[in-house]
């Protein structure tokens, strides 16, 4: 390990930048430093608490600049969580806003997963708050309605659907041609797969939850994240985690809801649907859809360990 400058034992002040092992660098407040233990960082507001066996370098400052990095990382180690940078349950008040991204926390702008001989790139998406739903033209037929605010927490998702390539990269047997998306018939194929590459990663790598999705669907990153299937034709369905269930118009806020613990079927999304990308679905004929592709999304705060 690597401190410059540093003393024996440090605590509040001004700010440090932090560079992890795998790769990530963290700035912000300087909080606590002990060398034998752990290094805590203010950021976001937020104090956030760094194993030294995970920290490369740490370099020490009484100024009093912004705290602001962006770097590409790899992430090698198993994840746990912590605190998300905004606070649950509070009301944005966002009118006929989509959404505001209210993260400003110095994650990575990128990550990548590496299976096999393949990489699979993670976009970040900012978490904020959400007026998750669609209240216009067909969207009571699109179960699209009511329209209710959530938060959404920071996190990546992959740049494009999972290709034939990188399932088999991770050991896992998919449909499609070489090179191009992986076609899962079930949900339960989608999901084995998504906990495969989890395991060959050690990251809490999972299925897109539907608020998530549609979160990305909207995010500024959109293009990017979606690009893979903007000119299809077809509608090109995404598996998500959630079991279907009507949208609920309660008056907390939820943060990352889930949908129901049970049902019979999953929610299955398209960017490219014909109707728009707010028409959701459970139109899964006994569990299958002839276009289930995997998109992976791990949350930001579980790529620091």
């Amino acid at each position: 390990i690597s401190l410059s400058p540093a003393p024996a034992s440090q605590s509040g002040g001004g700010n440090a930048t932090v560079k992890l092992r795998n790769g990530a660098t963290l700035t912000g407040r300087l909080v606590k430093f002990d060398p034998l233990e752990e290094v805590v960082l203010e950021i976001a507001g937020k104090e956030t608490a760094i194993p030294m066996s995970k920290v490369e370098k740490v370099e020490t400052s009484e100024s009093s600049r912004p705290a602001t990095t962006t770097r590409t990382s790899t992430p090698t180690t198993a994840p746990r969580s912590v605190q998300p940078a905004s606070q649950p349950n509070q009301r944005m008040g966002l009118g006929n806003r989509k959404m505001i991204e209210t993260d400003e926390s110095p994650y990575p702008e990128t990550i990548t997963l590496n299976v096999g001989d393949q990489m699979i790139k993670m976009v970040l998406v900012r978490g904020g708050h959400m007026n998750m739903g669609y209240d216009g033209d067909h969207s009571l037929s699109m179960n699209s309605e009511p329209v209710h605010e959530v938060e959404v927490t920071s996190f990546y998702i992959s740049e494009g659907a999972l290709t034939t390539g990188q399932m088999k990269g991770a050991g896992v047997k998919a449909k499609g041609k070489s090179g191009e998306m992986a076609l899962m018939e079930t949900w339960d194929d989608a999901n084995k797969a998504a906990q495969t590459i989890a395991r060959a990663t050690g990251m809490k790598c999972r299925l897109p939850l539907e608020c998530e999705w549609e979160y990305a669907a909207c995010c500024t990153g959109q293009g990017r994240i979606f690009s893979d299937i903007a000119n299809k034709k077809k509608e090109s369905f995404d598996w998500c985690q959630d079991y279907y269930a009507d949208f609920s118009d309660g008056n907390a806020v939820l943060t990352d809801p889930v949908g129901p613990i049970r049902g019979k079927e999953h929610v299955v999304r398209a960017y490219n649907a014909e109707r728009g990308k707010f028409d959701r679905s459970n139109r899964v004929r006994f569990g299958k859809c002839d276009l289930g592709y995997v998109r992976l999304v791990v949350k930001a705060a579980d790529t620091i360990r």
